[in-house]
């Protein structure tokens, strides 16, 4: 390859390059020049240029991925949902009949997944399924059993206006034994404070001793001190109109912590029912509360207690002693 250099003959205005005053230089001699030196060095360093930049750009790439990456919220649940439509007639009575089984393992346990679950499906039913749940709930046709469980998925679902239905049979005085005792049950196991003061004027001031005790069970399971002493005295009535659901409520106690341990044991002595007091001990032994060993030492030795009671007693004393023992 030749470069043609261009030299012109005169700088006077007008003057042009003739074909003499052109020099034709050789490869050998343009790469010895200092004008080409000149042009590599300039080549090279703009091929670092790019090659810095190429790589900034690769970096920055990445860093503005990454970024998006982390500002990108997680899959929304609601969005999922709204995306599936709303539930079935078939998935409503799915979710309704999988809730059913589950409830009373939930309610015993510390597993509340199915409760998740159901809010979750509550959530993509919306205002229709629970527009729904409180017209079942209130309908005097449909099967005690099955009003009770939409009560409680009325409950759980933790929305205002399913609380709002549930509270409301328990504030007229005109509300049936059911009514009262469905919706203070299911309101007393919903995993919100919002449910609290609700369950304090039912303990307080109903008039059916089922739903004080419900009420007075929430409160207690709850950690407030008023809930035992409702509970109890609420407990207290129903042994004294034998009422059969009475026993129900003392099993209660295996779902409450230490606060309740001072409660059963005074019941020790104040209960004549000596089917009451086989069911006590069997509590105080159930929950290893060393602390009855006294109380029941005291059954033990009444001459005025029946033979069964004194020796289910013997036999909680040696289970809680040998307790005792170990632990100490």
């Amino acid at each position: 390859v030749a470069v043609v250099a261009t030299a012109k003959t005169s700088p006077e205005r007008g003057a042009r390059n003739t074909p003499t005053d052109r020099v034709v230089l050789t490869p050998e001699q343009v790469k010895g020049s200092d004008d080409y030196r000149e042009l590599l060095a300039q080549r090279d360093e703009m091929a670092e240029q790019v090659t810095k930049l190429t790589s900034k750009l690769e970096t920055t790439r990445k860093d503005l991925e990454k970024a998006r990456e982390l500002a990108a919220p997680e899959p929304d649940k609601m969005k999922i949902e709204i995306e599936l439509g709303p539930p079935t007639e078939q998935e409503v009575l799915a979710a309704l009949t999988k809730f059913a089984g589950s409830l009373q393992a939930s309610i015993l346990g510390d597993d509340k997944s199915a409760f998740e679950e159901w809010r979750a499906f509550a959530k993509r039913g919306g205002k229709e399924l629970i527009d729904r749940l409180i017209a079942e709930v209130n309908d005097d046709e449909m099967g005690f059993q099955r009003r009770v469980i939409r009560a409680h998925a009325l409950a759980q679902t933790l929305d205002p206006r399913a609380l709002e239905a549930l509270s409301k049979p328990l504030k007229d005085p005109d509300a049936t034994m059911l009514e009262l005792r469905s919706s203070s049950h299911a309101l007393a196991f919903a995993e919100t404070d919002a449910v609290v003061p609700i369950l304090e004027q039912t303990a307080r001031h109903c008039s059916d001793i089922g739903a004080r005790a419900n009420a007075a069970f929430g409160l207690a399971q709850r950690g407030r001190e008023e809930g035992y002493v409702l509970y109890m005295d609420a407990t207290d009535a129903a042994f004294e109109k034998k009422d059969p659901a009475a026993i129900q409520y003392l099993s209660g106690f295996f779902l409450l912590g230490e606060k309740a341990y001072p409660y059963v044991r005074e019941r020790l002595r104040t209960y004549p029912d000596p089917q009451a007091k086989l069911f006590l001990i069997e509590i105080l032994k159930g929950k290893n509360d060393t602390g009855a060993i006294p109380h029941l030492k005291s059954l033990l030795e009444d001459p005025n207690q029946d033979e069964g009671t004194r020796k289910a007693a013997e036999a909680a004393i040696s289970v809680l002693e040998k307790k005792d023992g170990e632990t100490n």
